[in-house]
């Protein structure tokens, strides 16, 4: 398949290199010991952990943090502590057809589920009266409310938007939308699971990026590499009503260690580290292959360029026909080159047809970490070329 590759194995997709179980858990007992936390918290309640939910907090330029163990737990929290404190009965939530929210999953086939979001939102959503905004492919505009929103309303957006491979809304609608939303007396809620990530996209200090928001959800896993785990931080009274709704929804559990002191080694870690050499070796590398004639021949982006540290790669061709060329390219080179196809996504205007003239696609979500960004360029390249040989070879 390429004869200049070693035969050393090298997963392109691992953003991040995971330890076994085992060696989680003793780091974790070394990190409590040297932190000195001897004892877990009790419900929540513990002064280190407050600690940390204040240092994101701050981060973020909020007057206070909360810790959850899940990020959908956190955002439902927060919708429902958002219509308490401000909405009437009448207030509705406004949510782009590809939030998380709707569908808990990722893209799959794009085209039935945005023909199905509305139904997903009523049925996952039941406590709330949602209204979907904006184009399934696109990423959600200042237009898409202006115009819609009134006081009590809640308007979640997503930063970047995972279904559309990172995509997120320019600075200036942001900025629009959060001065539409004030002017009317709305909520305007961050689904921050991927806010890391896309930071470097619009070179801006974080808390600069939330200021425009009430309340601002991140994740510990996503981007982190925790092992599980979210943040929810907004102003003192709807962090009142976001911890009394997690107790109310199920999620106040007995001990939340050692789930948080890995949560916070990550987040210190990578905070260290920063997200911009991350996204610049995205960049890089997707221009490089888009440069190479051959390659661009059976793969194109969504979006074109990365607006985050993530993006969607489309590959001409069916399923059964690339998992083939992929794993001649693993058997002869050691290269794994995505962990799972993911479904058909929607139509990208830039894909290409495959010989026989059919527009076949498939995608995968791929995500640049501390791992895979160490490998070079032209290790990407090489191994890439080596896959359209492979797929050309197949019948």
């Amino acid at each position: 398949v390429c004869k200049n590759l070693a035969s050393s194995a090298m997963d392109f997709s691992a953003h991040f290199a995971q330890p076994s179980l085992p060696e989680r858990l003793r780091q974790l007992a070394t990190l409590a010991e040297d932190a000195g936390v001897l004892a877990s918290d009790v419900y929540g309640s513990a002064p280190k952990l407050q600690a940390f939910e204040g240092e994101v907090a701050e981060l973020l330029g909020k007057q206070e943090g909360a810790f959850f163990i899940t990020g959908t737990l956190a955002q439902r929290a927060a919708l429902h502590a958002h219509l308490t404190l401000f909405g009437s009965p009448d207030s509705r939530v406004f949510l782009h057809p590809t939030s998380h929210l709707v569908h808990h999953d990722c893209l799959r086939d794009g085209e039935a589920q945005a023909k199905r979001a509305r139904t997903e939102a009523e049925q996952r959503l039941p406590s709330f009266t949602c209204e979907l905004v904006g184009q399934f492919s696109q990423a959600m505009c200042a237009k898409d409310c202006v115009g819609l929103i009134r006081q009590g309303d809640v308007v979640v957006v997503e930063l970047p938007q995972r279904c559309n491979g990172g995509r997120t809304m320019a600075w200036e609608d942001l900025q629009q939308l959060s001065s539409e939303a004030r002017r009317v007396g709305a909520r305007l809620h961050m689904d921050g699971a991927r806010l890391w990530e896309v930071q470097p996209y619009y070179d801006r200090p974080l808390h600069d990026i939330c200021a425009l928001f009430d309340s601002v959800y991140v994740s510990f896993y996503k981007g982190l590499g925790g092992m599980s785990g979210a943040m929810l931080c907004s102003d003192a009274a709807t962090m009142a009503g976001s911890r009394d709704f997690r107790t109310r929804l199920g999620g106040s559990v007995m001990a939340l260690a050692p789930i948080w002191l890995d949560a916070r080694e990550q987040f210190q870690s990578c905070m260290q580290e920063g997200f911009s050499m991350r996204f610049k070796k995205l960049q890089e590398v997707v221009r490089a292959l888009s440069a190479d004639s051959a390659i661009r021949s059976i793969m194109c982006f969504e979006p074109a360029e990365p607006q985050a540290c993530l993006i969607h790669v489309y590959l001409s061709g069916t399923q059964t026909k690339l998992d083939a060329a992929h794993a001649q390219v693993k058997q002869a080179t050691g290269r794994t080159l995505w962990n799972s196809l993911r479904g058909c996504g929607y139509q990208v205007p830039a894909r290409a047809a495959s010989a026989d003239g059919a527009t076949e696609q498939t995608y995968f979500e791929w995500n640049m970490g501390p791992a895979n960004s160490k490998i070079p360029t032209a290790d990407f390249v090489e191994a890439w070329q080596a896959f359209a040989r492979a797929l050309a070879e197949e019948p």
